[in-house]
């Protein structure tokens, strides 16, 4: 009965075995849901174009491979701040995503630009009255 019912929404929700969380929601639709944006926002921390530090949290989250061509996958969104989301759409730039969360960008002419987000994830080193002995 549910599945033959014409007005439902169907939707791939994907979760972590072990603790439960989720871990990929269906890409169908332009908008991502919130996990896949605060993912996102999080991992780039800032706009995704070089050199610029507009936090990702005042940004709009853009389709590296335009939709409905590319998913509303992370592997496809990045964080851009307005001034660089309408230079993409308006002057020719273009970016691709790489495996290590870096964004390489291409000018019109064709010279590539690759951004690092900020390294937010590695841990000092606590000082010695918090250390614990193993």
């Amino acid at each position: 009965e549910l599945a033959a019912d014409t007005t439902a929404t169907w939707r791939r929700i994907i979760l972590d075995p072990l603790f439960g969380s989720l871990i990929d929601y269906g890409t169908t639709r332009y908008r991502p849901p919130k996990p896949r944006s605060d993912h996102v926002t999080t991992r780039h921390g800032h706009c995704a174009f070089p050199t610029c530090r507009r936090l990702a949290e005042a940004s709009d989250l853009d389709h590296s491979e335009p939709f409905p061509a590319g998913p509303t996958a992370a592997s496809n969104l990045a964080p851009l701040c307005r001034r660089h989301h309408r230079l993409k759409h308006h002057t020719g730039w273009t970016y691709h995503h790489n495996a290590d969360a870096t964004t390489t960008w291409i000018s019109p002419h064709g010279h590539a630009y690759t951004n690092h987000p900020p390294q937010r994830w590695t841990h000092p080193e606590p000082p010695p009255s918090v250390r614990r002995s193993g």
